[in-house]
């Protein structure tokens, strides 16, 4: 069993360091259920490995965080893009507002 934990945690590990981080912001709010629904919805588009979101209820705006696989150029047929990722907010009713890359130090 720690052995198969290792190997997951060292697959995870690969991944993240060979992967891009990307933050949305946007305005609007969503509870706790469509929150929860768009983060697995966002998930699921291409070579995205997770997708967070942070809030401020107070606010009414937030941020996701988006981490995406490193593809290599052959495999560009679907690639990740920040309109699906908008597409999907505006379907959730909030309004896109700024796409980012989050520079990671390796």
């Amino acid at each position: 069993m720690l052995i198969k934990t290792l190997l997951l945690y060292m697959v995870f590990c690969v991944q993240l360091a060979y992967g891009q981080t990307y933050g949305y912001s946007y305005e609007g709010s969503l509870d706790i259920t469509q929150k929860q629904q768009f983060e697995l919805e966002c998930a699921e588009l291409p070579h995205v490995i997770s997708c967070k979101m942070r809030h401020k209820d107070e606010k009414g705006q937030g941020e996701i965080i988006i981490q995406v696989e490193k593809t290599e150029r052959q495999d560009q047929d679907n690639p990740f893009t920040p309109v699906d990722v908008k597409a999907l907010l505006l379907s959730y009713g909030l309004k896109p507002t700024n796409f980012i890359e989050i520079k990671t130090t390796r």
